[in-house]
């Protein structure tokens, strides 16, 4: 399997891990799950006419893409996905903290 299919892979699974981890009592205290879902087809949905087109759904993924590209060559290695991967966790758990 090639790095484009396992990264692609990856970045598959923290798009679908997250609304999952934003249910009550799965990591983020008090985040109610639709209010996520909601949060995340905002973001992608830039027009605003109440759709997710391609070109919307690719930008976004470019984004995370760009943001896990610490060193900005357009590859993303395992250090740099294993990072991004701690910074998500320890932002959920600074939000665990601050809501108990």
């Amino acid at each position: 399997m090639s790095n484009t299919v396992i990264i692609l892979i990856i970045l598959a699974a923290m798009i679908i891990a997250a609304p999952v981890a934003a249910q009550p009592g799965m990591g983020m205290p008090g985040r109610d799950k639709t209010k996520a879902q909601e949060f995340m087809f905002r973001v992608m949905d830039t027009n605003q006419d109440g759709r997710v087109d391609r070109q919307e759904y690719q930008a976004a993924m470019q984004e995370r893409f760009d943001r896990m590209d610490a060193n900005g060559d357009g590859l993303l290695t395992r250090d740099e996905v294993a990072t991004r991967f701690e910074q998500l966790q320890q932002r959920r758990q600074a939000m665990q903290q601050g809501g108990e």
